[in-house]
């Protein structure tokens, strides 16, 4: 939604609640009902109070654990563009990565040879690091690499 609002250029927050508001089903909703006498959803509320309303409610316990889980876990199989795409939306889901530890993750995640190229290019960010990547998905996948290690994709020894 927060996205939706910046490229629709809607700042007003009571407004951002009430379309939000709209926009909930199923479980969502029966919540909404259950708790609009109790905050005052969707007249009267702004939308970061309704945003973290249903942060809390909807989002498990073990998320930021379980999503940094996701992202230690993410390695590159056989295609660079999809390992830059599933690494991009694993990370979206992590709060507090810095870039320097987002960086060292990407970094780590590629094959050994597509490591070799994005540290030649010395990249100080991910975006960097990943437009290098990206840059050298036609040249390794004309060219066989062996896949990464282990059943994990970390570097059996």
């Amino acid at each position: 939604m927060d996205n939706f609002f910046a490229l629709a250029n809607i700042t007003d927050e009571l407004w951002q609640a009430h379309f939000a508001s709209t926009r909930l089903s199923d479980a969502a909703a029966v919540w909404l009902q259950a708790t609009s006498f109790t905050f005052g959803a969707p007249s009267g509320t702004t939308w970061s109070i309704f945003k973290s309303a249903l942060q809390e409610e909807f989002t498990p316990q073990d998320f930021a654990f379980h999503a940094r889980m996701q992202l230690d876990a993410c390695v590159m199989r056989k295609d660079i563009r999809g390992y830059i795409k599933s690494f991009r939306s694993k990370l979206n889901k992590c709060s507090n990565v810095t870039d320097a530890e987002a960086l060292f993750r990407f970094t780590r995640g590629l094959s050994l040879e597509a490591q070799c190229f994005v540290r030649l290019a010395k990249p100080d960010t991910f975006a960097a690091a990943a437009l290098v990547a990206e840059q050298l998905a036609p040249t390794l996948e004309s060219t066989s690499f062996p896949a990464r290690g282990g059943p994990d994709g970390r570097p059996s020894h």
